[in-house]
Formats: structure tokens, C-alpha cells, sequence
């Protein structure tokens, strides 16, 4: 007694067949009740012989193992056909119609995350214990997860995001789906889109999401302060890709200026001008002689603590005016210290000479800074790191939450 096997694979677009592999390494289990009658990989030719008489089930299966955790481009593909039934001297054929049994996750990174300085976000996915980071070589892989419920999450330089407000998106993922994740950036300033697609011939429905701009807390009420700058207008902001117009003029705010500009409240010290969505700080030339104030902003006090005291988190987003690297120092006033990084000191990289096109490493990047002991006088300043060199620097999408 014999069995012919027969792994109907249609040749279609959809992924979540079984075309176009590799059959013969497919792994067949036959079984009547609990006797397995056979379990191994596929025989030459697809028959196997010396069958004993009876009813079966046949479960054939592209891996030798059920699929038991998440996996980068591990698609398992699967029938069972149960009633086999095997007759004396006889061939008996059995077709199985594998297919996907798993469901897969891929992530597509628009253009417009770099545009945002969100070009290093990483996708994780999340099912029970286990989870998978896309990055690096994993960037743009296909995650492999159960049918079931997984959670997507999202972090920017190793700091969580928030999406509409909560840590996490829940997916709900069906065997034979592929979902294709689209990151797209809403707007120059932060925030993005997340666009989920799913393959054709699947049976999920589409579906959007918000991902917030970085230092966005998970609970509104932990929002301490915030300044977007959107009432500033003025130059670009560095955009990688974009050219670098560094003869660009930036009008200075001073007095009646700094409440059209959205900074009423704010003690602005030399060198703060307009720019879209953001300010420069620092003056065009140092004062060598007199040892001149270096370029500076600060925020009102943080009256939203009240009576409490406690560590806040600062966020924002900058980048280098000069071509030579340059820095920020992050100080406090009316109590608190700066804790992380120690003396509140940020390095930036190299900015853009006139006329060149702004690579990633100079366009506007999140940076964060911790505070501990804030309490509602606490005063937080943006200053350039020297006033002895010409250390200009842009900055946007101040945040402050607990």
C-alpha cells in the first residue's frame, strides 16, 4: 500500500501561499489514532510505501516543528487532510493545499521620517514573552508571529514613543496575512503616521494610527511644558536632503517681537532669531573682548508641578549652524539639577557649509536631558557651549513632562 503526495501551491501574488518552495523538504506526520504511521521529510517522487491499511490523518507542514515563537522571514505553511484511507495492494492520492499558518509583519520607512529627525525609529512587535526589534540587518525583514493578538511599539535612540497617546498599538494578526506598516511623518516638527496595509487576498481590514512627536508623555497629564514654535516663522529648520542656506537672514526677538513669537514668558538672551518652527541661538560673531553672554533661551518657570517636587524629562529636537561641531548646555534655575547628561552638556555633530545638501547627521535630532528636584520654580536654559568661537544652533520642540 502506497501514497501519492500532492502539495497543490497555485501560482498566485499572494505570499501567503505556498509557492514557490522548496516541497521536498516539507516534513509529513501520518497518523491513525495515536500510532504514527509515518513522520519525516518529503520522499522522491512524493510517494511512501509500506503504508498499512486504515484511516489516517496527514499533516504536512514546511518545518519540521509547529511554529512556537516570533521569527524573522520564517513563514510556516501547512494542511492537514484528515480520512485518508489506505486500502490493501492499492495508491491512494492525497492533496494538500498548504498554506500559511502563521501571520507576517514588515515595516516600510517613508522619506518623511528623516524630514523629522525620526529616521531612526525602531518597530518592535510584541507577542507573550517574546518580541522583535527591527533593526539593523532586521530593518526592513519580515517578522513572523502565532495568529493572535501581538502589540506594536515604537522607540527612537533606545527612548519609547507614545502612539495616539498610549505605548502601545495592538495588532490582532489571522493566519495567511502579511501586514505591510507604513511610517510616514505628518510634519517637519515630529509626529507621524503609521498607514497598515495588508496584503490582498487577506481578510483584515485597513487601518491608522498615530504616533506622537518625541517627549510625548503616555499620560497628557504628566505634560509639564511645551513649545512648538509654530508661531515662529522664519528660515528652515535643517532637513537632510534639503540645500543649506547659511547667508539666510534670522530676525532677532527681543521685547514686543517675543509674544508674537509664542515666547511671552520667555527670558531670551543674545542671539535668539526666528527661524520655521524653531529659533537660532547665537550670535553671528563672539565678543572676544569683553567676554560677551553666550547665546541663550529659557523657559518659565514649570508652575504646572505645584507643590510637588520631582524629576521631569527634557526633550527637543536641534542641530549645528556652523560647520565646525558644536554644543548645548542645559542648565537649571530655581532649583533642581541636571542629572543626565551629567553638567547637561550636548554635543552636535558638524553642520552644512552654504550651498551643500544637509545630510542626516546635521538635521534637527532628538536629544534629552533629566532633571531632578524641578520644582515650580525651576527655570530650564538653553545656552551655546562657548562664546569664544561662533557656536550658533537651532532649536525646536521643547517638552518637558514628569
Amino acid at each position: 500500500m502506497a501514497l501519492e503526495i500532492d502539495i497543490d501551491a497555485p501560482a498566485t501574488h499572494n505570499a501567503t501561499r505556498a509557492a514557490n518552495l522548496d516541497t521536498k523538504t516539507y516534513h509529513l506526520t501520518l497518523k491513525s489514532g495515536a500510532t504514527t504511521a509515518y513522520e519525516g521529510t518529503m520522499p522522491a517522487g512524493g510517494k511512501i510505501e509500506n503504508i498499512p491499511a486504515g484511516t489516517y490523518t496527514g499533516t504536512l507542514r514546511s518545518t519540521p516543528a509547529e511554529f512556537a515563537a516570533p521569527a524573522f522571514d520564517t513563514p510556516v505553511y501547512s494542511a492537514t487532510v484528515s480520512g485518508i484511507k489506505v486500502t490493501a495492494g492499492g495508491s491512494t492520492p492525497v492533496d494538500f493545499d498548504c498554506a500559511q499558518t502563521n501571520a507576517g509583519v514588515k515595516f516600510v520607512y517613508d522619506a518623511s521620517l528623516a524630514t523629522a529627525g525620526m529616521a531612526a525609529v525602531v518597530p518592535v512587535v510584541a507577542q507573550g514573552n517574546n518580541n522583535l526589534a527591527y533593526s539593523g540587518a532586521n530593518k526592513s525583514a519580515t517578522g513572523y508571529f502565532k495568529a493572535g493578538a501581538a502589540a506594536l511599539t515604537l522607540t527612537l535612540d533606545g527612548k519609547p514613543l507614545t502612539v495616539g497617546g498610549s505605548g502601545s498599538v495592538p495588532l490582532t494578526l489571522a493566519a495567511q496575512e502579511v501586514w505591510t506598516v507604513t511610517l510616514k511623518a505628518n510634519a517637519p516638527s515630529g509626529g507621524a503616521g503609521i498607514t497598515v496595509e495588508v496584503d490582498p487576498g487577506t481578510e483584515n481590514n485597513d487601518t491608522a494610527v498615530t504616533l506622537d512627536p518625541p517627549g510625548t508623555p503616555a499620560n497628557p497629564a504628566d505634560m509639564v511644558l511645551a513649545q512648538d514654535f509654530a508661531a515662529c516663522t522664519g528660515p528652515a529648520l535643517p532637513v537632510a536632503g534639503a540645500v543649506f542656506n547659511a547667508k539666510a537672514t534670522y530676525a532677532g526677538i527681543s521685547g514686543s517681537s517675543a509674544t508674537a513669537a509664542g515666547l511671552a514668558g520667555w527670558t531670551l538672551g543674545s542671539g535668539v532669531a526666528r527661524a520655521q518652527g524653531g529659533v537660532r541661538i547665537g550670535q553671528s560673531q563672539p565678543n572676544f573682548t569683553t567676554g560677551a553672554t553666550a547665546g541663550s533661551i529659557t523657559t518659565p518657570a514649570l508652575a504646572a508641578l505645584g507643590s510637588e517636587t520631582t524629576a521631569v524629562t527634557v526633550s527637543f529636537r536641534a542641530a549645528n549652524h556652523e560647520t565646525a561641531p558644536g554644543g548645548i548646555t542645559v542648565s537649571v534655575s530655581g532649583g533642581g539639577t541636571v542629572s543626565s547628561p551629567l553638567g547637561g552638556a550636548i554635543s552636535l555633530p558638524a553642520g552644512t557649509a552654504d550651498g551643500a545638501t544637509i545630510a542626516e547627521s546635521a538635521a534637527m535630532k532628538p536629544y534629552t536631558v533629566v532633571v531632578t528636584g524641578a520644582t515650580s520654580a525651576t527655570c530650564i536654559t538653553f545656552t551655546t557651549a562657548s562664546n569664544t568661537v561662533v557656536n550658533r544652533f537651532f532649536l525646536s520642540d521643547i517638552k518637558v513632562s514628569k
